[in-house]
């Protein structure tokens, strides 16, 4: 018998490295270039930074059945809504020293979505966790 499972609010966390290669930010890991419309304010002497996601996850997953009566057979099925809670970003100094802390702007979120899109759905979140409690966070 199959056991479907199901989520809500349920929660992780993606960090990002950025390194500034004349005057562009980069990705530390694939090189693509940050979106400048996100608006990091760069403070004098910073040579990396850091980008910290907060992501929400709800959905579902249907293992499916494959035994039975064809009729009643179906192949497993889910959905997994990813969504931005929190964003900040750290500046550090080429000494690797924290230089500055500030909340990215919720009007860019929806920048660093898309941006981070393939990062975002592919992040390794606990489903079986507790919802989030509104007001606690």
């Amino acid at each position: 018998m199959s056991r479907i499972s199901r989520w809500r609010d349920a929660r992780g966390k993606l960090n990002v490295e950025l390194e500034l290669v004349d005057d562009v930010w980069l990705t530390a890991s694939g090189k693509r270039e940050f979106p400048t419309a996100i608006g990091l304010e760069k403070p004098e002497g910073a040579g990396t930074a850091e980008i910290l996601m907060e992501v929400s996850s709800c959905g579902y997953y249907d293992p499916g059945r494959n035994t039975g009566c064809p009729d009643s057979s179906y192949p497993p099925e889910g959905e997994d809504e990813r969504a931005l809670v929190a964003a900040s970003s750290i500046f550090y100094n080429d000494d690797g020293e924290k230089m500055k802390e500030a909340a990215i702007s919720f009007d860019n979120w929806g920048e660093l979505e898309r941006f981070f899109s393939e990062e975002i759905n592919s992040l390794n979140i606990n489903t079986d966790q507790e919802p989030q409690l509104r007001g606690n966070q």
